[in-house]
């Protein structure tokens, strides 16, 4: 049998576990011209801050501000681990510059359940309103970031590193001029984030 994301088995008779996740975003009149490149990842908070699965997306507020964007994400392993706790990570750039936006981030609750349906809008900040930065010391190859949405915080790696620390080193397979926001774990391939027109 041939089966969907959903499914797996011999017949397709196993529910695979996953996130199905609707999105809405909004920004301000000052960005209803912008084109976004959208990066959504579901993530675990062990030290590696394994990318299980992402999805990128792109965004012009004139054009999609009444569209809901519809994702599968899967876990990277079929059993995923309930020790761990996930969430939804969603990175915001520029597509025309690569500048960053920010980041949000939407804890899963009950993480025993095989499947979550999950909703939410997301909120773009204003081009005149930068990402807050914290003092985090445990940022090796990184900078501490607040998430505009949360009180929490976490490390934006730089070119090369991963992990909850940004102290896992990896060979980013992202062309030159584009972003590289980590590896994922269920494919071992780096996430780009690419600029206008590559």
């Amino acid at each position: 049998c041939l089966c969907p994301p959903s499914y797996h088995g011999s017949h397709c008779q196993y529910q695979t576990q996953r996130v199905a996740l609707s999105l809405r975003f909004r920004a301000f009149s000052d960005s209803w011209q912008t084109l976004f490149a959208i990066v959504v990842s579901l993530i675990d908070d062990s030290d590696a801050r394994v990318v299980h699965s992402s999805e990128q997306l792109t965004y012009l507020s004139v054009r999609d501000c009444k569209t809901k964007f519809h994702l599968y994400l899967l876990y990277a392993n079929r059993s995923k681990n309930i020790t761990h706790n996930y969430a939804i990570h969603i990175d915001i750039f520029e597509k025309s510059s690569l500048a960053f936006r920010g980041s949000v981030l939407f804890p899963i609750q009950f993480p025993f359940l095989p499947v979550h349906r999950l909703a939410f809008i997301v909120d773009i900040r204003r081009t005149d309103s930068q990402p807050s930065t914290c003092s985090e010391r445990q940022c090796v190859h990184g900078t501490c970031t607040m998430y505009s949405n949360s009180p929490k915080s976490f490390c934006r790696c730089v070119h090369g590193w991963t992990g909850r620390y940004c102290h896992i080193q990896h060979t980013c397979q992202c062309s030159l001029g584009s972003t590289c926001l980590g590896v994922s774990g269920a494919n071992n391939q780096s996430i780009c984030v690419c600029p206008l027109h590559m």
